[in-house]
């Protein structure tokens, strides 16, 4: 959300609300693509979940079917949105995607590092190892995975200086990133953990 360039993609296609949205349904998408999500994840950390060989390979088959999402969306945004591709950048393109991939792959054990529950480093690099295969069926191109926390971590700084280039309000979340907070908050305020742990967001 905080990429003003990723952000626009998302706001287009409603994904998670934005600024393209019809209110009346707009938690239902909300919902979906939050357990979409969340089903990826469970997805890729089932044990057989990237075998092809196993009936339960449902991240094989999830991450193929993001794939061809992927390109769809991108076509239609090309084709029938008002896309300025000069500011922007081809939507999804491959830097979209890494980014978005190591939002799962190794954001979360930076943040684990961070908060005093470190993974132990089999444990990091297994689940890097996952990811990466993962944005391999995704489309994202083999030699720009990291094969490596160490190359991981300083891959993912590449990408959010890289993300937050020409934004003149530097890696700050622009309005359809506002907007897209929003509509997920609030989501999980009234649906999943009501109360009051998101006051003030």
């Amino acid at each position: 959300y905080c990429t003003w360039r990723g952000a626009q993609v998302l706001a287009k296609t409603g994904g998670f609300g934005g600024d393209e949205r019809d209110d009346a349904d707009e938690d239902s998408r909300v919902m979906n693509r939050v357990v979409e999500t969340a089903q990826l994840v469970l997805d890729v950390a089932t044990p057989t979940g990237l075998d092809p060989d196993a009936e339960d390979s449902f991240a094989m088959n999830t991450g193929l079917r993001v794939r061809l999402v992927h390109a769809a969306v991108r076509r239609l945004i090309l084709e029938f949105s008002r896309w300025d591709a000069a500011k922007f950048g081809k939507p999804l393109n491959e830097l979209d995607m890494l980014g978005t991939l190591m939002a799962f792959s190794i954001a979360p054990t930076i943040a684990m590092h961070k908060w005093g529950l470190p993974p132990d480093d089999e444990g990091e690099q297994a689940w890097l190892d996952v990811w990466n295969m993962v944005g391999e069926l995704m489309g994202v191109r083999a030699d720009l995975l990291p094969r490596t926390v160490a190359d991981a971590i300083v891959a993912w700084n590449v990408v959010v200086d890289l993300q937050s280039e020409d934004d003149p309000d530097g890696f700050t979340p622009r309005a359809q990133g506002r907007d897209l907070c929003h509509d997920l908050i609030r989501f999980l305020q009234d649906r999943v953990l009501k109360g009051r742990l998101y006051d003030g967001m």
